[in-house]
């Protein structure tokens, strides 16, 4: 019996070396701790993985042309753009100005044709203006009706002649012939209803001219008077006679 018990421990580490060899051979892991190791490995792995992980890059472009226009290699345009005007327009939509303005150079007259001298245009605030009347009153006043566009209409009264000197010293009706507009603008100043009344105020030194009446000489005085042109003394009498300096 106890040979045979002997014999059994023996055969019982037999097969328990056995086992642990076999599964060593196949790659079986121990069973686990009961608790953590006490510290970490005290060096890394051997060896790296033998090849990167992501696919190697590529050797080529993935297109064959590049997905964006080449920039050109001169400008698209032939010329520059319009150069910048030398000053603002005045109207946003076109370069027509807004407003009348007087035109003294030309016609006298308010005109709003969009095309004022450059000074009037670059200053609109001191010289355009929204109307025709405010336009002609402001810069046309002597002469309104005519800026205005305005028929004048005879007043039936008589003005002194100032403008047509060839007629002389008379007072003309303004139905014959028609009156300067500043006068017909202000006829308490320069229009009256008779001619007589005219002459008196306007060519009182010359009435009888004035008023077109003819008159005949005074006779000769024989008194004698200075000639401050030929610096003498003359007798007036009949031209002809001895020192006479005419009537």
């Amino acid at each position: 019996l106890d040979e045979c018990s002997g014999l059994s421990t023996i055969m019982s580490s037999c097969v328990s070396g056995l086992c642990s060899a076999c599964n060593a051979w196949v790659g079986v892991t121990p069973a686990p701790t009961n608790a953590p190791t006490n510290g970490p490995t005290n060096a890394p792995t051997n060896a790296p993985t033998n090849a990167p992980t992501s696919p190697v890059p590529t050797q080529k472009p993935t297109t064959a042309a590049p997905t964006t226009p080449l920039p050109t290699h001169k400008p698209t345009t032939a010329a520059p753009t319009t150069p910048p005007t030398s000053k603002p327009t005045l109207d946003p939509a076109s370069n027509f100005v807004v407003g009348y303005y007087p035109d003294w150079e030309v016609d006298n007259i308010c005109k709003n044709d969009g095309a004022p001298p450059p000074y009037m245009a670059n200053n609109q605030v001191g010289w355009m203006l929204s109307s025709l009347e405010e336009c002609c009153t402001k810069y046309f006043s002597w002469k309104l009706n005519a800026c205005m566009g305005i028929t004048a209409t005879p007043l039936g009264m008589y003005y002194p002649n100032w403008q047509q000197q060839v007629q002389g010293n008379i007072c003309l009706f303004d139905e014959d012939v028609m009156a300067p507009e500043y006068m017909m603008l202000n006829p308490a100043l320069y229009m009256h209803s008779t001619k007589e009344s005219c002459c008196t105020k306007f060519y009182n030194w010359d009435y009888n001219t004035c008023m077109g009446i003819v008159t005949t000489p005074a006779p000769p005085s024989n008194k004698w008077y200075v000639n401050f042109d030929t610096s003498r003394c003359v007798k007036d009498c009949l031209v002809g006679a001895d020192l006479c300096g005419g009537p």
